[in-house]
């Protein structure tokens, strides 16, 4: 019998000691009855029940449900449906009711007699849990069941974690809810403090640059800078770092040995052996420009320097070369000493310079209009012009060449054989030689004082003077020989 069902039975009979057995009751003072509709409320103003025939105060426990109880299971177990307290059970009241006939679901797990949510028993009756969506705000920090945040899901890798942890670098979790950029993002995350492990403390992957030396960086200053002792790619500085250091020309970082800058950081310039792509089409590592490379060039009749590595009549060999292009100087555009006969006339040397040339034919013909000697056939030069198609009349014929400025021997000055009748005496022969002229009058009158033979008309040379009057010297009245 329940302690509550004990008092109220106390009282009762106390009420009789004092009161008496009204008259219906039975000897032990209670009023017979054949059902509890029989039995009336008792002067202690509590109901009463029929029981083995007369009626006796209700007492939670006795298995019937006075109208003060909202149940009576007639035990006193006190965590199933029906509590010791004969009132149903109900999440809050400190009691954790077990009934196995309902969901578990629906169950409670626990029951801590308070409406607080926050606490290892929630309003709900479940016992706290990590994932339950309720923070938990009765636990010490130190506690492992104390609760940062509680977001209602098992996801580690969100803003709370699957511990109910605020979510930080170096728990373990990568967040996956942030995008890069974010603040918050991860991108790795080894649940520890150790930044050259693969992962930083700041969960980034690692990168030249971050201040934490990795492996394959010789170096890593925390910058990207070059020049500062580590370069921007973490290497220590060197020939081949793609950064200038003090004693490099250049550093453009590769091996290549034909671009700007040699792989032992000098600039590239003509003359260090290396064929630089696009600007050198040979490098023959000297300063000679006589040879087969001149000026990084392939040499050639023009550019000014006289080749000395090939013998004569070996292909490239040059006599001469003054740079330019013209076949009228000391040296023809093949590279070959002018000389008279070469075909070409030179046009750097002034009328009575050695070298002059006034034409160059080419061939070895004395006698056309210019001469071996490269100067223009002229009357006097003493060769006899004898060109194939020149005609007597025609401008530069000749029918003689006798190199002097006699007029009046057997060649005029205009190269002309000399001739009775040409207006000049010649005074190369004597009288009675072949060619003799006492006279010229250069013309064809036989019958003045000088005959067409070119003689002077002499009295009985059988040609009858007309020229004078009778009187005057030399008068003929006739001649007959």
């Amino acid at each position: 019998m329940g302690a509550h069902a004990m008092m109220r039975l106390s009282l009762f009979l106390s009420l009789l000691f004092v009161l008496g057995c009204p008259p219906s009751l039975d000897p032990k003072g209670y009023t017979p009855c054949a059902s509890d509709a029989e039995c009336e409320v008792g002067p202690d103003g509590l109901p009463r029940i029929c029981t083995e025939g007369v009626c006796v105060p209700s007492r939670c426990g006795d298995g019937k449900v006075s109208s003060d109880e909202e149940c009576d299971d007639a035990n006193d177990t006190n965590t199933d449906e029906c509590t010791n307290g004969c009132t149903l059970p109900s999440c809050g009241d400190g009691i954790t009711t077990i009934d196995e006939s309902q969901p578990m679901e629906t169950q409670e797990e626990c029951d801590d007699g308070n409406e607080s949510n926050f606490d290892g028993c929630t309003a709900a009756c479940r016992r706290a849990r990590c994932g339950d969506g309720i923070v938990r705000r009765d636990l010490n920090p130190i506690d492992p069941y104390f609760e940062e945040c509680d977001d209602g899901n098992t996801v580690a890798t969100d803003a709370c974690t699957d511990r109910c942890r605020e979510a930080r670098c170096g728990d373990g979790n990568i967040r996956g809810d942030l995008q890069e950029g974010e603040e918050g993002f991860e991108a790795c995350d080894d649940g520890n403090s150790v930044s050259t492990d693969g992962c930083t403390n700041s969960c980034n992957l690692p990168r030249c640059g971050d201040g934490f030396r990795q492996e394959g960086e010789a170096c890593d200053d925390g910058n990207q800078e070059d020049g500062d002792g580590c370069s921007g790619r973490c290497e220590l500085p060197g020939c081949g770092d793609g950064v200038v250091q003090a004693g490099e020309a250049c550093d453009d970082g590769n091996l290549i040995e034909t671009d700007n800058c040699l792989n032992d950081c000098v600039a590239a310039r003509c003359g260090d052996g290396h064929i630089k792509t696009g600007a050198e089409v040979c490098d023959d590592g000297n300063q000679i420009n006589t040879d087969a490379c001149v000026n990084c060039a392939l040499p050639r009749c023009g550019d000014g320097f006289v080749r000395t590595d090939v013998g004569q009549g070996t292909p490239g060999y040059e006599a001469c070369d003054d740079g330019n292009q013209s076949d009228a100087d000391a040296c023809t555009s093949a590279c070959a000493e002018a000389f008279c006969g070469d075909g070409i006339v030179r046009e750097d040397i002034q009328p009575g310079r050695i070298g002059y040339e006034a034409c160059d034919d080419n061939n070895g013909i004395q006698t056309d209009a210019c001469l071996n000697n490269c100067l223009e056939a002229t009357c006097g030069d003493g060769i006899h012009r004898q060109q194939e198609g020149l005609f007597p009349g025609a401008v530069g014929y000749e029918e003689c060449d006798d190199p002097n400025f006699i007029n009046n021997d057997a060649c005029t000055n205009d190269c002309e054989t000399a001739r009775c009748g040409d207006g000049i005496v010649r005074r190369d022969i004597s009288r009675g030689q072949e060619g003799y002229e006492a006279c010229e009058d250069e013309n064809d009158n036989d019958r003045d004082d000088c005959t067409n033979d070119c003689q002077d008309a002499v009295c009985g040379d059988g040609i009858w003077r007309q020229d004078l009057q009778v009187g005057q010297l030399g008068f003929e009245a006739c001649d007959d020989g």
